[in-house]
């Protein structure tokens, strides 16, 4: 049953579905459940002629079998261009993996954004999520929030899926307090290098425990993004000392086109008695016309 809805939504739920074009739907915090999924799911199912569609289903009890569904509805809409999926708090755990395998038959779509926060996402669903996106090779703008799951390692598989993804040009992955580990961070930094055409590049992964070894390589996977412009990084509350800091802004250096760096790092175990010494290791990227470190 649908609680509350808006009069655009009501008014697909009764129209005729072949007509659309764009879809813009919002059933967040409704109690649809499974069948309420299914039903919503099978209408879009037959809008063959869709070119964008923008869907919030937050805050719903809709399962791994919901974004199974969601999977399988979408896989009809092969002239997509631009796709937004909010399943925020959706209780979808390993559905995660299912998300996107369809979209490789996808040639036209160029734009997705997922929502993911707080969906008992494991490693292993991360991982099968990753694979699924690295099929979608005509991608240049990605946009995925993993917040508040339990990823763990698989932020590896992430990193090695979107590596697949040879098109991108703007990638936004958000991945606070999901335990992730040292290794698990540099394994997603170095799946990530081949992301070679990428132009912006906004990546939060505070709140983990990733500490000095899990960003020493950094710069160094950076440095293969050659057309790298606006790099955003939030590591705040991560452990991480001065020094791997001055090996990424060593790397960073070699960049010619980076232009603005934002880079958040308080609530780490830096010696800020050498902030200034940090300061001037990034200072001396010479391309550089932003640079704001926040400590």
């Amino acid at each position: 049953m649908l609680k509350f809805i808006s009069r655009q939504d009501y008014e697909f739920i009764n129209s005729k579905y072949e007509a659309h074009k764009e879809l813009d739907l919002n059933f967040s915090q409704n109690e649809i459940g499974i069948q309420g999924i299914s039903d919503l799911l099978d209408g879009i199912a037959n809008c063959y002629k869709l070119q964008k569609i923008k869907l919030e289903i937050s805050k719903n009890n809709i399962g791994n079998t919901g974004s199974q569904f969601l999977d399988l509805a979408i896989g009809n809409c092969l002239n997509l261009e631009s796709l937004e999926v909010n399943l925020n708090q959706c209780f979808i755990g390993q559905g995660a993996s299912h998300i996107g395998s369809c979209m490789k038959n996808y040639k036209s779509l160029t734009k997705f954004t997922l929502f993911l926060c707080v969906n008992f996402i494991d490693a292993s669903a991360a991982t099968g999520l990753g694979f699924s996106l690295g099929q979608c090779q005509n991608l240049k703008n990605l946009k995925i929030d993993l917040s508040k799951n339990i990823i763990q390692e698989g932020a590896i598989g992430l990193g090695t899926g979107l590596g697949n993804c040879s098109e991108l040009q703007n990638l936004s992955i958000i991945q606070y307090n999901n335990n992730i580990s040292a290794n698990g961070a540099s394994g997603f930094f170095e799946g990530l290098q081949y992301c070679t055409k990428i132009e912006n590049l906004n990546i939060g992964i505070n709140s983990n425990k990733i500490e000095q070894d899990g960003v020493q390589n950094l710069g160094s996977y950076l440095l293969r993004m050659s057309n790298l412009k606006n790099l955003n990084i939030d590591l705040r509350f991560n452990q991480i000392q001065n020094e791997g800091l001055y090996l990424i802004a060593s790397d960073l250096r070699n960049i010619l086109r980076l232009r603005c760096i934002n880079l958040y790092l308080f609530r780490n175990q830096l010696n800020l008695n050498k902030k200034q010494f940090l300061l001037n290791k990034f200072q001396k990227i010479s391309s550089l016309v932003i640079l704001q470190i926040y400590f």
